[in-house]
């Protein structure tokens, strides 16, 4: 449930809840025990602004009688009646000091950093993805575009039937071919598309990343669980003790029972990168092999090392609606964005060196991304989807 409450809570700030969002938010801070956590968070974004103090409290709820002119009315007026309303009030106010903190937070761009691209006006700019243009291919050899096909039922392949929910999930569900030969499946997911979902027929959640592709089973058939990925793919394993769920990315074996995890496994970056949530997972490459606790991440080079008090906020910002960058320099940085908006990325001497770190929704146009970040004399110019940065003039 904190785990909600912190998406939430960033997506209020960065202005991307939906109205179900917003409600959901204000639901689970009145939650009993809640108030601890989104203390946290707001004293988090307080602090990102730059301010060493506290929040004041009076400067909450001045702003608060000009942004929710009835809220004040719930506050002071708090129904004591049922004998546990107290903790109501304490909410209510506590949510009160969020939405303040949401509005400082969010006029600071979202961002705390020593940061990158210096906006020369383009005449082209390139709209954050809209659709979902993953294609599944079948074994038989049938593509299916998810942007052309409507919701209902996409396929029958065997006794597998596969359909496409109404939210653009895609879901598969086993009829009568559980003890049959195992078929393999291929989503892939190109550069410029919104992130794909995906139930297999046991019952695990896959959420796949722009640039990726994931080759999976239709059913479990006589067969294990096994799949292949490429690119960056987040997994909710349902739990099957007689089956472990094998992930395979680029020479690196992950096996697991039931559990939580990322694999990012983009061919330009240093490292493939597992990251566990939750449960327990055992990450193998050659003769090496690694077992995982929730909050570490392997990454693979020539072995495999691990890392401990990993941010796993900013490893899943991607599925979560945002760009999350840690001490990350320009290539890192622009190589999400050309995944993101389908861009060719080029570079006119020299490579700029920075470090960025903050956060940024991924609906927004590029061009507003690249002005969130414009800090550091860093230049670019962009034509059609060709964005190319300059050798820059300062430090």
């Amino acid at each position: 449930m904190s785990e909600r409450l912190s998406y939430l809570f960033e997506r209020y700030l960065a202005v991307a809840c939906t109205p179900e969002e917003k409600q959901e938010l204000m639901g689970l801070a009145l939650e009993p025990g809640m108030q601890d956590e989104l203390s946290v968070l707001i004293r988090d974004a307080w602090h990102l602004t730059g301010e060493e103090n506290d929040l004041p409290e009076e400067k909450a709820l001045a702003m608060m009688e000009k942004i929710f002119p009835s809220y004040r009315e719930a506050v002071v007026r708090p129904d004591f009646t049922a004998g546990r309303g107290w903790w109501k009030w304490v909410a209510a106010a506590s949510l009160l000091i969020a939405v303040l903190g949401a509005y400082f937070y969010f006029s600071h761009r979202w961002m705390r950093v020593e940061s990158v691209v210096k906006n020369t006006s383009p005449a082209h700019d390139v709209a954050a993805p809209v659709t979902t243009k993953a294609r599944i291919s079948l074994a038989s050899g049938r593509v299916i575009r998810l942007d052309s096909v409507g919701s209902g039922t996409l396929a029958v392949q065997g006794g597998v039937k596969i359909r496409k929910d109404d939210d653009g999930e895609v879901v598969y569900s086993v009829e009568n071919n559980e003890g049959g030969e195992v078929q393999y499946n291929t989503l892939d997911n190109p550069r410029g598309s919104k992130v794909a979902s995906l139930v297999l027929s046991d019952g695990t959640k896959v959420w796949l990343n722009s640039e990726s592709s994931l080759r999976y089973f239709a059913s479990v058939g006589r067969g294990g669980r096994h799949v292949t990925v490429d690119g960056e793919a987040y997994f909710e394993v349902a739990a099957d003790a007689t089956r472990p769920f094998i992930v395979s990315a680029n020479g690196v074996t992950t096996e697991v029972l039931g559990t939580r995890f990322n694999v990012n496994c983009y061919p330009e970056e240093k490292h493939i990168a597992i990251t566990l949530l939750e449960g327990g997972i055992r990450v193998s490459r050659g003769g090496i092999a690694r077992v995982l606790q929730p909050g570490q991440q392997a990454q693979t080079g020539e072995g495999i090392s691990v890392k401990n008090n990993i941010d796993v906020g900013a490893v899943m910002a991607w599925k979560n609606g945002l760009f999350q960058f840690v001490n990350a320099d320009l290539p890192v940085v622009l190589r999400q964005l050309a995944r993101w908006y389908d861009l060719e990325v080029v570079y006119e001497g020299a490579i700029p060196v920075r470090k960025f770190e903050g956060k940024i929704q991924r609906n927004l146009h590029l061009s507003d991304v690249l002005d969130a970040l414009a800090r550091n004399q860093v230049h670019y110019s962009i034509v059609g989807n060709k964005l190319t940065v300059k050798p820059s003039t300062g430090k």
